[in-house]
């Protein structure tokens, strides 16, 4: 339980999920935040830490309080307890079926950009075949289960090697974090979709709500096979294509602050070969030039969340926030003098 441990030799984008707000369903008390989890997941885009803040209710004494509501976005991510994304198990198996590539050709392709061992790609191809092949939503053991907790709240997402590669759509029941169907469409249409739904319509279980992420063929599907049930769209993905139109200026500031600091390593070679300090005066001033450079290069580095603290504006504000450092000690009699490693910093 709580915060995973981050990595302090690679560079992660990190994700905070809060479970749905409402209230319990036996007592009507508002539900709370309980327990923090945390797990790493390793994409092909790189490494993601995830914090999951689960909710229930607030007392001890309520039935209710057996029903532990999760983060519906945790299961985009990744499998339930694995630590490589989704997208890697879909490379995999889209390598091993359609360019009929060996297991060691697969490894090859992938270790640049995943931590991967060649005796892992096995494992994860036989995943990927698990995935693809699921049918617990016709099993009577899991939907009696399904139906006990009350309903279902169905998570339905689609993962794609490349444009000509068929979806392999996952629908999960997001309270149990049960996976019920896998199935690799050809067809992403309203039509080619409305059989996985009806596959999940057949279950007799209530669905009490969708949560997807606004594929076009899927929100006119699920009217028509589920038109009384709630719809609501990926928080997440809704909010990054909020903040789409500052992904230009982003990238822009991003190569500002890469430039700075840059600046900042020049002069900070140029420091560490400098003659020693003639006085302790100087000396005193050569650490705090140290620790300033030393924090600016702490903050050209340091990594944010996008959508809401994008790593371009928060590494700027950080470096900001040294270059302000700087000219508090070039204030201080016998500080740094104003030089070219404040502008750098700014």
């Amino acid at each position: 339980m709580g915060t995973p441990q981050k990595p302090k030799d690679r560079s992660f984008v990190e994700h905070v999920f809060t479970a749905q707000d409402g209230t319990c369903e036996v007592c009507r008390r508002a539900l709370c935040v309980t327990q923090r989890r945390g797990r790493l997941v390793e994409r092909l885009d790189g490494l993601h830490v995830l914090t999951m803040r689960d909710t229930r209710c607030p007392r001890r004494s309520c039935e209710g309080r057996r029903v532990i509501h999760r983060p519906p976005e945790e299961l985009s991510f990744a499998l339930k307890k694995d630590t490589l994304g989704l997208d890697v198990v879909v490379e995999v198996g889209e390598r091993r079926l359609r360019d009929h590539l060996s297991f060691a050709q697969i490894h090859a392709l992938l270790r640049d950009r995943v931590p991967i061992a060649e005796r892992t790609v096995a494992d994860v191809f036989e995943r990927f075949l698990a995935l693809t092949r699921c049918r617990a939503g016709d099993t009577p053991a899991v939907r009696r289960r399904l139906r006990k907790q009350g309903g279902m709240i169905v998570l339905v997402d689609g993962v794609q090697f490349d444009e000509h590669s068929p979806v392999l759509y996952v629908l999960t029941d997001v309270i149990s974090h049960t996976t019920l169907f896998a199935e690799r469409r050809e067809v992403r249409s309203a039509e080619g979709l409305r059989g996985l739904l009806e596959r999940l319509k057949a279950m007799n279980v209530p669905v009490l709500a969708f949560v997807t992420d606004k594929e076009k063929g899927l929100v006119p599907a699920i009217h028509r096979v589920f038109p009384e049930v709630p719809h609501q769209f990926c928080q997440l993905h809704f909010l990054k294509r909020c903040a789409a139109p500052l992904d230009g200026p982003l990238v822009t500031l991003g190569k500002e602050v890469a430039r700075s600091a840059e600046k900042l390593r020049a002069i900070r070679r140029e420091l560490v070969q400098a003659r020693p300090p003639k006085s302790e005066a100087e000396a005193a001033e050569r650490v705090v030039a140290e620790e300033l450079l030393l924090g600016a290069h702490a903050a050209s580095k340091c990594s944010g969340r996008a959508p809401f603290v994008p790593p371009a504006l928060k590494r700027h504000e950080r470096m900001l926030r040294v270059g302000e450092a700087v000219e508090r000690a070039a204030a201080k009699k016998g500080g740094p003098g104003r030089s070219s490693r404040g502008s750098s910093a700014r």
